[in-house]
């Protein structure tokens, strides 16, 4: 940058102690960063107008830092005489930005329970010199949100059911179950976390109280809008079907030999085609955010044949964040894998053969992140608007497979997507 591009920028230098009195020259601002300084001169960014100048101690009369080859000299400060009102602008600060905190948890909230509820304040907590509030809502669903706060987009969620659920149909949210760190924005007294939601799950413990990790605003609103939907099932129907009274009479685990695909699918309003044996494609899956989902209830794709659920995203939609801890598997041919593995051998040109089975889907949690993952993407992932998988699959991928413990958490799995997913990210495009 030359002297008059400097200067058509408007890069002045002015005294460090002005600077203090009325703020950023060009906007009064106090809020922003150095990145450099040396020999008494410092480089300063507004935070406000976003524009640069440059600080200097007394004694300095000309920066001796140089912006290209234009070192600007000591000039009065062009807000002089109207000095700034510190403890005001702090204090604007902080109401801004509990505001823009508390516009944020709304947002989410409205979105998880997908109908008016009443939101209110509870509570707050510092962060970093910020305070930031915490809600809770209420409305005229089975999940009350008894709080409700962000640290740096690290949400928690406490939760409270009116009607208690039993443990077993919680898996597609269970990812958020588990101890959790102390933190301001935590509260184990009032939302108590689940620390072995295994032996929940196998006793079909009730839940009705709990607290969770959230690693974005997304995941919170998709496991509120989880608890809403599945609780409008017949969770007793659901347990007769898969444990009191199967098709072997009582048993102690699920075991898919002993359901019967359509009197679950029933019960969960599900639609479907038989694709194959014990294959099935959901026929009401939303199209606006799939082009498929298949449950396969023994997916012989995986090892030991497990339970699957497989998704293929409607092109241009990504895959969100989600609280469903299912293992993600991909085609190799989305991976790096697809440039070390022959053409002949991959599944997309080859038909499948038992003694090519290990290579037709990889776990994605075995692959390192991309190395040409761009900073584009990495944002997406980093604030929570595409799934995690994207740092390590190629772009463009749409195919994915959820593998899952078992066909109940399969048949759940596939509800979670088509009546949970799919409405809430319609209705999170909305503008």
């Amino acid at each position: 940058m030359g002297k008059e591009d400097a200067k058509n920028h408007g890069i002045i230098a002015v005294s460090s102690q002005e600077a203090i009195l009325y703020g950023c020259p060009y906007c009064g601002g106090i809020y922003g960063y150095s990145n450099l300084s040396g020999g008494g001169a410092q480089i300063w960014n507004c935070s406000d107008c976003k524009k640069t100048s440059i600080n200097l101690a007394d004694g300095v009369s000309r920066s001796t830092i140089g912006i290209g080859d234009y070192f600007p000299k000591l000039q009065p400060h062009p807000r002089h005489g109207q000095p700034i009102d510190r403890e005001k602008l702090i204090a604007e600060r902080k109401q801004g930005i509990e505001s823009e905190a508390s516009a944020d948890l709304r947002r989410w909230l409205l979105l998880g329970h997908g109908q008016p509820v009443e939101i209110a304040k509870v509570g707050s907590h510092c962060s970093k010199s910020r305070t930031l509030p915490i809600l809770a809502s209420k409305g005229l669903g089975n999940a009350q949100v008894t709080w409700f706060g962000d640290n740096f987009n690290s949400y928690f969620l406490g939760v409270k059911l009116n009607r208690p659920l039993p443990a077993i149909l919680l898996y597609p949210m269970s990812g958020i179950f588990g101890s959790y760190a102390l933190s301001g924005h935590t509260n184990p007294k009032v939302a108590p976390p689940i620390t072995n939601f295994q032996k929940a799950y196998h006793n079909c413990a009730p839940i009705e109280v709990f607290g969770g990790d959230c690693g974005c605003g997304l995941q919170a609103a998709l496991a509120i809008r989880y608890l809403e939907e599945v609780s409008k099932l017949d969770a007793e129907a659901i347990l007769d079907i898969c444990l009191r009274k199967s098709e072997y009479g009582l048993v102690d685990r699920i075991d898919g030999n002993c359901i019967e695909f359509a009197d679950l699918a029933k019960l969960l309003g599900l639609t479907y085609e038989k694709f194959a044996y014990y294959d099935f494609d959901a026929t009401n899956a939303p199209t606006d955010t799939f082009e498929r989902v298949n449950v396969d209830w023994f997916d012989s794709g995986l090892i030991g044949g497990s339970s699957s659920v497989h998704v293929r995203m409607k092109e241009g939609v990504l895959l969100p964040p989600m609280p469903l801890p299912a293992e993600i598997f991909v085609d190799p041919a989305d991976t790096a894998l697809g440039r070390y593995i022959p053409p002949e051998l991959q599944p997309r040109t080859k038909k499948k053969s038992w003694d090519k089975e290990l290579i037709s889907k990889v776990p994605v949690g075995l692959l390192g992140h991309r190395d040409d993952l761009t900073p584009e993407e990495l944002q997406m992932v980093l604030h929570g608007d595409a799934h995690i998988v994207y740092s390590r699959v190629n772009p463009g991928t749409r195919d994915f497979t959820f593998h899952v413990p078992n066909v109940l958490d399969c048949a759940l799995t596939a509800f979670f997507f088509i009546k949970v997913l799919a409405p809430v990210m319609r209705e999170k495009r909305q503008p």
